[in-house]
């Protein structure tokens, strides 16, 4: 019977120490993912600003078409 209440007790001082332990690890993993999708987000912004000034571009003019000449 002793034993069980020593388990307990391990159990309710060890799960929120593991809690906590887990939790400050994976901090610097979701800050490291907030900043590398802020970076793609800019990333994506700069390249259809990108895109846009290039189709802004006039296409080039046609050629003439050179007359039509009989054979004799």
């Amino acid at each position: 019977m002793v034993e069980a209440l020593w388990v307990l007790v391990g159990v309710f001082i060890g799960a929120p120490i593991g809690l906590i332990i887990s939790g400050l690890l994976t901090v610097g993993k979701f800050t490291s993912a907030e900043n590398e999708i802020q970076d793609l987000r800019t990333q994506r912004t700069l390249l259809k600003e990108e895109i846009f000034r290039l189709g802004k571009r006039a296409k080039p003019r046609p050629r003439k078409r050179q007359p039509y000449k009989k054979r004799k």
